[in-house]
């Protein structure tokens, strides 16, 4: 685990940084979190030289016990790897070219509050690793409430307070958290803060819950599954929808799934366990896990581009297959070829499948397939639930469901790395099995936007502090109307751009990953 991770520190102040004030300290001086990964940021000055930090345990001297921080060029670090349920002591000094100390501040209280998953006498996450050592390091989110580290460390939890198990939990790309918990979907900050609720009525439906699937999408905007009743009558025929609505709830479009089974005179539950949608193209896949069927689906027409398994007599492209049953987690890969996890037929393995993709004169076949063959029998076989999802590595991470598991394999089709997580029971009694849910997801860090500006001898500095390649829009503004927009060209991470500052007051600065996060400088 590498020592230092780079955050997304938009979320904590530079969202509500709109009049150009200096940055403020981060964290604050006094605050509790629920994570262990923990950004420090100081205003930074152009007067100094070089930044230091320290930390300590509140409960020890100042001065004194060990140094759990130190000495770091620039204004902003990550420290990984402190405790839930512990109190710590920081401070920040500057320092000149001389080395003189210029600035040194008081003791700032950081509380690291934990909740009854980040007990490890009470809870523990048990890894397995198989010789290869190719997992990429990073996070692990988990539907019960918690993010761990590839040590099964957990490093964020909800608070005690907030939401505990929820379903479709994902750290995205801003920062922020999505997940289902109740009838709604939700991103909240790490704190589990509430940013954006799914809405209660899409075309004029009451939206009774969504349920199984809630992406953001990287326009910003949220791709959700729902559920409503035929004619809103309480006793009417339950049917489920795919949707996409803007932060503001507005809705972008719906594919209602009563309409494709209008034909149908004995229509049964299709049970739409999993959407993925390809912006891009504007195409959405889903999949019904009791027709044991996929579909790819024109949202701009709403029409049916083809489906495998069940025919929707509309004129589409239909193929029957009988390699897949009661699948789950259909999804694009890169290459156009379709992902999904197979539970297949009791008694038989489950499996995770590559198809090709389908045209009017090609059926899908299989081009890769991994059959579960694990020591233990029991994993061999996933009655429900189940997920599986690209690594950026190359390798494929698979939730084992209800059976409580999540493996990492390669495309050689060997495992790399697997966890499972037990609830410790006192006395005598062994360990029991806690059934991770739905689904997990990867994210190489916590905060891997994280960005920062600043001027710097007549030019503006960009510098990509995170972990993923990211491109930036300046938005120049001069009494308030933007007088210049510059596009900033993808930067890797740890790397810098600078630019001429036009006749400009002020300067605002977007990533265009999150679309959300911005710093604006005064100049």
């Amino acid at each position: 685990m590498k020592a230092f991770f780079l955050f997304l520190s938009v979320i904590l102040f530079c969202s509500t940084q709109k009049t150009g004030a200096a940055v403020a300290v981060t964290p604050g001086k006094e605050e509790t979190v629920n994570y262990t990964v923990v950004l420090f940021e100081v205003p930074r000055r152009a007067d100094v030289d070089s930044y230091a930090f320290e930390m300590r345990l509140a409960d020890v001297t100042k001065g004194k016990g060990k140094l759990l921080l130190k000495d770091r060029k620039n204004y902003f670090l990550v420290k990984d790897a402190l405790d839930f349920g512990k109190t710590y002591l920081w401070r920040y000094m500057y320092y000149d070219r001389a080395g003189k100390e210029i600035f040194a501040s008081e003791d700032n209280i950081l509380n690291i509050k934990g909740s009854k998953l980040t007990n490890y006498l009470l809870y523990e996450n048990r890894v397995s690793r198989f010789g290869s050592g190719t997992e990429l390091d990073g996070y692990i989110s988990l539907d019960h409430g918690i993010i761990t580290d590839r040590q099964g460390r957990v490093v964020w939890s909800f608070p005690d307070d907030k939401y505990e198990a929820v379903r479709d939990l994902k750290l995205n790309k801003d920062g922020n958290l999505t997940f289902i918990y109740g009838p709604y979907g939700y991103e909240t900050d790490l704190k589990g803060n509430i940013l954006w609720r799914s809405p209660d009525t899409i075309n004029g439906y009451k939206v009774l819950n969504v349920h199984h699937e809630l992406r953001k999408l990287d326009n910003g905007h949220f791709l959700a599954i729902g559920e409503r009743r035929k004619d809103n009558k309480e006793n009417g025929r339950m049917y489920s929808f795919v949707f996409e609505v803007d932060r503001d709830n507005k809705l972008q479009w719906v594919w209602d799934e009563e309409k494709a089974f209008a034909h149908d005179s004995v229509y049964r539950e299709a049970h739409l366990n999993a959407a993925y949608y390809n912006e891009k193209e504007k195409m959405l896949y889903i999949s019904n896990r009791d027709l044991n069927s996929i579909a790819k689906i024109d949202v701009r027409s709403g029409k049916i581009v083809w489906s495998v398994g069940y025919d929707y007599k509309d004129g589409s492209i239909y193929y029957p297959q009988d390699f897949f049953y009661a699948q789950h987690a259909i999804s694009e890969l890169p290459d156009g070829n379709i992902l999904l996890f197979n539970n297949a037929k009791p008694q038989t393995p489950s499996s995770v499948q590559i198809l090709s993709q389908p045209t009017a004169k090609k059926a899908p076949v299989v081009v890769w397939e991994y059959v579960f063959n694990f020591d233990n029998p029991f994993d061999n076989y996933v009655t429900k639930m189940g997920d599986v999802q690209p690594l950026p590595n190359g390798d494929l991470l698979m939730c084992m469901g209800g059976n409580g598991k999540v493996v990492e394999i390669d495309m050689d089709k060997k495992p790399v790395w697997a966890l499972s997580s037990v609830l410790i029971n006192p006395g005598t009694i062994p360990p029991s099995p806690l059934k991770l849910g739905y689904r997990s997801d990867f994210t190489p860090s916590l905060y891997p936007c994280y960005f920062m500006a600043y001027t710097e001898a007549g030019k503006l500095v960009i510098e990509n502090g995170g972990s993923e390649t990211d491109s930036y829009t300046c938005r120049f503004m001069k009494n308030g109307e933007v007088v210049k927009t510059i596009d900033v060209k993808p930067l890797d991470a740890g790397t810098q751009y600078k630019l001429k500052i036009p006749d400009a007051d002020e300067v605002e600065i977007t990533s265009n990953t999150t679309k959300t996060s911005n710093r604006i400088l005064k100049l």
